[in-house]
């Protein structure tokens, strides 16, 4: 958690001192999340990624990655924290969202753990994705002959310190949670 913080504070820092060298101005609009960030200038902005490289490279010596660093004047074309940007609302691709399913980041040869992700599939889908939905009905059906596993997957959901901002407000697992004070 604490390298994250810094690692956004740094993230501002650089991306703010590249703005404001390139483009004379900070951003109309910025989002940092460790070392992903998104900001928006006016589309009469010139943005040539090239400078952006030298000056994080002359100021700070840092390397941009450009297989990952892109500009766009297509809303559609946003991905950031794993999401496009469906009309306002975050979406994923169906590759994406079978990879998050079948190839998890760590791998563990547990039945709660295959629902648990198969759970988050399904809320990062939105529930509008059907050939997801048939997915997760098979691993639900398998997970059944598992004792606990379903039980132990939500848990595992509901207690994830990543939901845990979402504490005053209804949990679709269950009743509604309150934050303690």
């Amino acid at each position: 958690m604490f390298t994250n913080i810094i690692d956004t504070m740094i993230n501002f820092l650089i991306t703010r001192t590249m703005c404001k060298v390139s483009q004379l101005r900070n951003p109309t609009f910025d989002v940092y999340f460790g070392d992903d960030a998104i900001f928006a200038f006016p589309s009469t902005a010139i943005i040539n990624m090239d400078d952006y490289c030298s000056i994080a490279k002359d100021f700070f010596g840092m390397e941009i990655n450009r297989q990952k660093s892109y500009y766009t004047n297509l809303i559609g074309n946003i991905h950031f924290l794993g999401y496009y940007n469906n009309l306002g609302d975050p979406a994923k691709t169906d590759e994406d969202l079978f990879a998050s399913l079948i190839f998890p980041q760590r791998f563990n040869d547990d039945w709660s753990y295959v629902v648990s992700r198969t759970l988050g599939c399904l809320l990062a889908s939105g529930g509008g994705n059907p050939n997801l939905f048939m997915a997760a009905r098979g691993v639900f059906n398998l997970a059944k002959l598992k004792e606990g596993a379903i039980d132990e997957g939500i848990r595992m959901i509901q207690e994830n310190p990543r939901m845990k901002r979402h504490d005053e407000f209804y949990c679709p697992f269950g009743e509604k949670r309150v934050a303690d004070d």
